[in-house]
Order: structure tokens, then sequence, then C-alpha cells
């Protein structure tokens, strides 16, 4: 038959009488979840060959799409799910075509009716070449040989946003100690104190006797200035040593102003060792933090060994699937993403520094995010730290530090008191010869003013007697002065008789008138002379009455000047001993000042606070601990991530194979492109949507859904 006598040619429309058809089971469906990729054409045919069925020649079917008919007994046609048909016409290219049955009618005993559709991967996986796509999700991603380098950074390191579960597992730990709490504190050299203080701790400070202190000088911790001295001392009995010594000795300890208790520092080269009361010190000018003191050699193999069903997926050793906890247990952790260790070793180093106020370490993983290009990683921006050491505190004895103060004065007013009892006997002594000289100046006093006395007694009869005899004489004058005046009186009389009449009367009033005037003349001079003897008498009196005063005065003054300048002279010493008290009251009150100073509380040094609970609990230690997400979220991961492979996002090239795995390769695409002019474009975007949509790329059809998922190794030699 040749092509002018058909009406049509060939195809996958219809078929003309002589196609050769087969009806066969397939372990794939219509709906595209699974498909078969035959390395050729070949070992297509081989493999339906293979499949028992029935088949079927020189058969006519009608137009594609339209139910097909054979002669078969329905309940043998329900047995089969696929229809493959073949035309060996001369005119056309030999072409098989691939349907699936989907449904089977029942025509009559020895006819079915087949419903099929096209198996467009099978008809044409052949006839298309594989363009650049977008790969969302496959299984390329385990497969890929490169998919480790720097650590899973370059393909691992993308978000597959899958449940994690509640809680990570620690899977491993390892630490290094930083203060190490020994069994016995007391043999313990595995911290170290650090003391700042403004007295100076290395001069021997005398007792309490006799104290001695210095100021401190300024220091260098670390490189930075201090202010104050600062000693660093290594071992808790070498410190105990130096705090018993400094107990005793208050008035040094109360210079100290802080003491931390810290790692061990390592000695350099330059350190400087001095002797602080029996205990060796070491100055810390060049001393610092910096060294490394935790190392995991091949973590990611030792840490985070993973089921032997899930060994070949490594993205479980990237983050948020596998991590490093860097912890001191104090509250400060820092999550390490072990895709970010450039090493196959996690290394931690510990810096920090010594220097008060405020010491501090951190720790820091080595290399951490470091770039290709870079020579550092995080460094300091990744760290975790310590920064509230321990801080200690020295009680001090406050009697000591009172009585040391005041030494001098103490043994000072001892002294004086010993003094004073000497002086107070001097004092009994001066006072008894004072008594017996103010006596005995007394009894001249007394003698003086007798005199005085007599002296004035004497003046005073004198100027009695005198003014005695002035008033006789007067008396003696009146009396005759009155006699005269009689005489004179009685002549004026007989003148007047023997003169009567006018002539009479003027006799007797001229004799009258003189016998007055001769009387008042006399009364006169008397009462002058009496004026004067008087006055005389007056004065004689007081000039003798004021010599004998001044001269009693003078006497007397004399006398009192006398006894004062040797009272004064006895007093003299005197009066300075009893100015500082009785001897009693002197040492009562020493011993007063004493017994109060026992009462004085301690006082302290330094201060306190920190956290000491992780050194008392011997947990004071730097901590990797490996964290996992645990065995539950490990199989839901792990069974997804061996059924669909990674998130890729990537543009790549699909190889021709399709397949990156030993059984099956799941492909999600977008911007899937198909290089083919040997299909319809139905077909192709057909084939296209098979893959954007996601398919699992089988290379055996007999492992199709009875293949275990862990049951499926990368292919060697892939990349993208």
């Amino acid at each position: 038959m040749s092509a002018n006598e058909l009406e049509i040619n060939f195809s996958y429309a219809s078929w003309t009488p002589n196609t050769r058809f087969k009806l066969c089971n397939v372990t794939w469906d219509m709906g595209y979840r699974d498909i078969v990729r035959f390395k050729n054409e070949a070992k297509q045919q081989e493999y339906f060959n293979s499949l028992p069925g029935v088949d079927f020649d020189n058969c006519t079917m009608s137009k594609f799409g339209l139910p097909v008919r054979l002669r078969l007994p329905f309940a043998q046609a329900c047995q089969y799910n696929y229809l493959i048909a073949y035309n060996d016409y001369d005119f056309d290219t030999p072409k098989y075509w691939y349907y699936f049955i989907q449904d089977c009618t029942y025509v009559n005993a020895y006819t079915t009716q087949l419903q099929i559709q096209l198996d467009v991967w099978q008809s044409f996986q052949f006839a298309v070449q594989f363009g650049r796509c977008y790969v969302e999700r496959g299984h390329i991603g385990i497969a890929n040989k490169k998919q480790f380098d720097h650590y899973g950074r370059d393909y691992l390191d993308i978000a597959e946003g899958l449940d994690c579960g509640g809680e990570y597992q620690i899977v491993a730990t390892e630490r290094a100690m930083v203060m190490d709490k020994a069994t016995d504190p007391r043999k313990n050299d595995a911290v170290g104190f650090i003391i700042s203080a403004t007295t100076d701790l290395t001069i021997d400070g005398g007792d309490e006797k006799n104290p001695q202190m210095a100021t401190a000088v300024p220091s260098i911790a670390d490189g930075v200035l201090q202010g104050v001295s600062t000693y660093y001392i290594k071992g808790v009995m070498q410190f105990y040593n130096l705090i018993s010594q400094l107990s005793k000795k208050p008035w040094i300890s109360q210079g100290i102003v802080s003491i931390f208790m810290v790692p061990p520092i390592d000695e350099t080269k330059n350190t400087t060792k001095v002797d602080m009361h029996g205990v060796k010190a070491i100055d810390l000018w060049d001393s610092t933090y910096n060294k490394n003191v935790l190392n995991v050699a091949n973590f990611r193999d030792w840490a985070f060994q993973l089921p032997q069903r899930y060994q070949h997926l490594k993205k479980f050793l990237t983050y948020p699937y596998s991590y490093v906890e860097l912890t001191l247990q104090n509250g400060n952790s820092l999550v390490i993403k072990p895709q970010y260790i450039s090493s196959n070793d996690l290394t931690i180093r510990m810096q920090g520094t010594c220097a008060p106020p405020q010491p501090r370490l951190v720790f820091i993983p080595l290399e951490y995010n470091k770039g290709k290009n870079s020579q550092y990683g995080e460094d300091l921006n990744a760290t975790v730290g310590m920064v509230d050491f321990p801080r200690l505190c020295v009680s001090n004895n406050g009697t000591l530090t009172y009585l040391a103060s005041n030494a001098h004065s103490i043994a000072y007013g001892y002294s004086s008191a010993d003094w004073a009892n000497q002086k107070t006997q001097m004092g009994i002594n001066n006072a008894y010869a004072a008594a017996q000289l103010g006596t005995r100046f007394a009894t001249r006093g007394a003698e003086l003013a007798n005199s005085n006395a007599d002296s004035m007694t004497a003046i005073a009869n004198d100027s009695a007697s005198r003014s005695l005899s002035i008033q006789q004489n007067a008396m003696t004058q009146q009396q005759q002065i009155a006699q005269t005046q009689n005489l004179l009186n009685t002549g004026a009389g007989v003148l007047g008789g023997i003169a009567s009449g006018n002539a009479g009367g003027a006799v007797s009033a001229l004799a009258g008138g003189v016998s007055n005037a001769v009387f008042s003349d006399m009364q006169y001079n008397v009462q002058m002379d009496t004026a004067a003897a008087n006055t005389a008498n007056t004065q004689q009196t007081a000039m003798a009455s004021t010599a004998q005063s001044n001269q009693y005065r003078n006497q007397s003054t004399a006398l009192s000047n006398e006894q004062t300048m040797q009272l004064a002279d006895m007093n003299k010493e005197l009066a300075t001993a009893t100015a500082k008290g009785d001897y009693a009251n002197v040492i009562a009150g020493l011993n007063a000042k004493i017994q109060d100073a026992n009462m004085i509380q301690p006082s302290v040094s330094g201060q306190m606070g920190g956290d000491s609970m992780l050194y008392r609990l011997g947990n004071c230690a730097i901590y990797a601990k490996f964290r996992r997400v645990s065995e539950a979220a490990i199989r839901n991961i792990g069974e997804f991530w061996l059924r669909y492979g990674y998130y890729i996002q990537r543009f790549i090239t699909l190889p021709d194979t399709l397949m990156c795995m030993t059984n099956f390769t799941y492909w999600k695409l977008h911007e899937f492109y198909l290089r083919s002019s040997t299909c319809p474009e139905e077909y192709r975007l057909t084939i296209k949507g098979i893959f954007e949509k996601g398919v699992t790329v089988w290379n055996d059809p007999a492992k199709i859904g009875v293949t275990d998922y862990a049951d499926n190794d990368p292919l060697p030699g892939v990349s993208y």
C-alpha cells in the first residue's frame, strides 16, 4: 500500500489497518506525579515489550479522542491501564504512541469500549531538548558534589520553611573551665585575684603601737593607666594568707578599693614579682587574656552524627537544623551556625582585659563567618562574655585601726598621766607650803593692822583733847564777856539815874550803846578764835590720819605683793600639771577610749557582688553545646528531603538523563524552556506543566511505589 492509496496519513489521531497495539499495565498514572526516563527509545521499547499484556494486530482505530472498541471481553479489558500503539507503514516514520486507559465500557460479550488519553511524556520524551530553567526544589541539591563548599554556605544555606519541632536536643557538649573549683578550695590554683588599693600593700606596715602606711603609686594594668596600685595573686591559699596578714593591719587594708576573682593570668617575660606580706604577687603591666581555650576537632562528624538513613543529607549539618550554642550558663549565650564556621574544627579563643574597674572576658569562635577574601571573621561582633566577675571584700578590725591611728597620742596620754601623778604630789606639797606662807603673812598683816589701829586711836584722842581745850577756853571767854557786859549795864543805869530827864535819858542811851558795842566786839573775837582753833585741830587730825593711812596701805601692799610673788613662784609649774587633771581620771579616760574603740564596728574594704554562683557550683566554664532538631523532626524533615530533595532556587540546565540519584529524582521547576521542533505546542506545554508542578523521574519503572526513599544514593559527578 502506498501513501496515495490512503485517505490520510497515519498519525497519533487514528490508526489504519495493520496498526498494532498492546494492552498492559504500568506503574505510573496520568497524574504525572511520576514519570520514567529511559536512556533511549530502544530501552523504552525493551521495557514495554517485556510487560505482560494482550497484543492486537491489524486493528483500526477511530480518530483521536474518540472511544476505542476492542474485541476483548469487559472483564479482561478492565485488567489493563495502558495502551501502546505502533504502525509500520513505510510512508511515515514509525512511532510508538502511548495512552492511559481512562475508562472501560461494556459493549457486548466480546467487545469493550476504551476511553484513552495520550501519555505525552512517554510519547514525546525523546522529541524534546531541555533548555535552562529555574529549579525551585529537587534532588540535585543532595547530589551536588559542591554542596558542602564552604561548609554549606554556597548551596545549602537556603531556608526550607520546614517545622523544626519544639525544642532542640543537645547531642554533645564540650567545655573549658574558666575558673575551676577544686575539691579543696584552699589548694585551688585555677583562679586568681586582682587587688586595687590606694595604700601601698607591699610595705610591712608595723603594728598597732607603731603603724606605718604609704600612699599607693599609680600603676598600669594591661596597658591601662590606673590611679591606684594593682596587684595579681594566683591561688586561693595565697589570697587567704594575704588577707589573714592584712586583717592584722587594717590601716593598710582599708585602702583596698576592689578585689576581683578572675581566671589565672599567665606570666610573661616582662612580669615583675613583688613580695606582699609573705605572698608573691605580680604586676599587671602587660598581662592580658588572649589564648585558645577550647578546640573541638571535626566537630561536624563528631557531634552531629546522623542516623544512617540520613547520612547523605548534609543540610542537617547547617542551621537551623543544627547549631552550636556557646554559653557561660549565666544567661548569656551565642548561637553559632555551623555553615559559618570556616574550618573543620571549632576553636574558641578567650580574650579580655584584667584592668580594673571592670575586667571582662569574651569568647570568640575563630574565623566565624570568614569570607573567601577576608582575613578575619566576625571577631568581637560574635562573642559571649563574662562581665561580672565575683567581687570580694576585706573585713577591717575597727579597734586596731583606731588604736593604730591614735597610737602616739595614747602613749603620750599614759606618759602624761605618770607625769601628772608627780605633779599632783608636787601640788600637794606646794599647797601645804602656800598654806604655811599664808599663815605667816596673815599674822604679820594682823600685827600691822593692830599698830595702825593704835596710831589712829592716838590721833583721835589728841584731836579730842585739843577740841575740849578749845571749848573750855571759849567758855571762859564767854564768862568774862558776860561779866563785862553786866558791869557796863550797871554803869549805864547809874548814869541814867543821875542825869534824869531828857539829858539823863540821852546819857543812859549812850552808855547802853557803848556797852553793846564793846560786848559785840568781844563776842566776835571769841567766835573767831574758837573757829580758828577748831580748824587748826581738824587739819592736824586729818593730816595725822592720812599719814597713818598711807603708811598702813603701803605696808599692807608690800606684804601682799611679797606673798603673791612667793605663791606665783610656787604655783608656776603646778598650774600646768594640775590642768591635765587628776591621775586617776586621766587613766580612766584612756581606758574608756580603748573600751570604746573595742565597740567600733568592723569596716570593709573593697566591694561585694558579682556572679559567684557558677564558681560555687563548679560550672564557671565556657560551654560549646551542640544542638540538633529532635529525633521526630529529623525523621519528618529527613523523609521529606529524601522524597523531594532540597530547595535549590537557581537557574540551571537539566542533565539529559534527568537523573541525579540512583533510583529517582524529583524536580520542581519554573521558567522551563523546551527546545524542540518535533513536538506539537500543546504537548510541549504539557511537558512544561509536568515539571513545573513537580514530578519524580524514575529510571526503573519497577521501583515506582515500592522503593524505600532512603534507597536512593546520589550519583557521582553531579554539580551546578
